[in-house]
């Protein structure tokens, strides 16, 4: 029997496939901050091009509070050019980015 992972395992594996996909699309510096969630750094992962902040949910169907979007961009600093983005994984593993339009269609 597969072991259940924790919701902290959850999270850090999103994390990880994250940082994955961003040193493929070639932003050499992505790594999960230090502390993720403990504000240390602005969101989970660290980005030369985004504030990313990861969350796993252990439902079929996903809902984005506008708490969770407005908790990270609060604390962006004024003048970044970073796009703030979310990703989310549900409980099959199916991962959405969730980008703004205003930053989408720059």
């Amino acid at each position: 029997m597969k072991k259940q992972l924790t919701k902290k395992e959850k999270g850090n594996k999103l994390e990880s496939y994250v940082v994955g996909k961003l040193i493929e699309m070639g932003d050499k510096y992505a790594r999960p901050t230090r502390g993720s969630g403990n504000k240390s750094e602005i969101g989970d992962v660290y980005s030369n091009l985004y504030y990313v902040e990861c969350k796993h949910r252990d439902k079929k169907n996903i809902v984005i509070p506008i708490s969770v979007i407005d908790k990270l961009k609060k604390r962006i600093p004024i003048n970044v050019d970073k796009i703030p983005i979310w990703v989310y994984e549900n409980i099959e593993g199916r991962k959405f980015v969730i980008i703004e339009a205003e930053n989408f269609f720059i």
